[in-house]
């Protein structure tokens, strides 16, 4: 990158190395870069800079030039808004990995935070847990305490499915702060839109109605608020994710009971 590169720490500078991020030879060599995924707007994976652990990135380089300056000049940047964004939620309590730097160029910027290598997804996890629902159901309640706490700080994740939780160290990691958006508070709609996307990848792994109803209870205990404020509009939104999913994967359909239903023979 030229003179135009500027770079800024969400750390202090000893983690990582401040020196390691040379800005007159970035972007890294590829060799340097683990790829995961990525498409011409956004690629992730992981990068390693002498001196330091591997680094989850995020590089935005949208289409047109202009498009990524002008969401600059509207305080719009993707990858300031994830590491502000982290910052925040660190402080809050929030399990997010720990955001290092972000740095812009003329035509694209990075963000750079921790690296969970060999760590798996929830998605994942649920396959090898497959005879282990205690384990598998505490996981899940355990993500549903972090949403909670998301949306109590009037913060709506945008894509809370259990590709975008990671198992580490045996607790939830949320991840994926692309479409995450802070609010004045976190309307009934908003909430019940992250909350279903989450019970249906856990109705389409094959738990069943009760575990659905135990996450709305314990979403709602620790909201403090009527399980019955979120069941209309969490049941419509599940209805439309599922129907998406039969669409786009062929999965089979769920959808999430009345309350007043029995299901205590699926929990055994």
């Amino acid at each position: 990158m030229n003179n135009r590169t500027r770079f800024r720490h969400a750390r202090p500078p000893e983690w990582p190395n401040e020196a390691s991020i040379d800005l007159d030879s970035w972007p890294p060599a590829p060799n340097q870069l683990q790829l995961i995924k990525g498409d011409k707007a956004t690629v992730s994976g992981f990068v390693r800079l002498s001196g330091t652990p591997p680094m989850y990135f995020k590089r935005f380089r949208p289409t047109l030039p202009c498009g990524l300056l002008a969401r600059r000049a509207l305080g719009q940047d993707q990858a300031l808004h994830n590491w502000t964004l982290a910052r925040r939620l660190r402080m809050r309590g929030i399990h997010v990995a720990r955001p290092y730097a972000v740095i812009w160029g003329p035509s694209e910027s990075w963000y750079l935070c921790e690296a969970f290598q060999g760590s798996t997804t929830l998605q994942e996890t649920a396959r090898l847990y497959a005879e282990r629902k205690k384990e598998l159901t505490r996981l899940t309640q355990e993500a549903i305490e972090q949403l909670a706490q998301l949306h109590a700080m009037g913060v709506s994740h945008g894509d809370f499915k259990w590709g975008n939780l990671l198992v580490v160290r045996s607790g939830i990691v949320v991840t994926d702060l692309d479409s995450t958006r802070q609010h004045r508070s976190t309307s009934t709609r908003l909430a019940a839109e992250d909350l279903g996307r989450f019970l249906v990848c856990g109705l389409e792994a094959g738990l069943g109605q009760s575990w659905a109803h135990l996450c709305v209870r314990r979403y709602a205990d620790l909201r403090q608020q009527p399980a019955e404020i979120i069941e209309t509009p969490l049941r419509s939104s599940i209805m439309r994710i599922s129907r998406a999913h039969q669409h786009r994967y062929r999965r089979a359909a769920v959808s999430l009971a009345p309350w007043r239903v029995d299901h205590r023979e699926e929990s055994t």
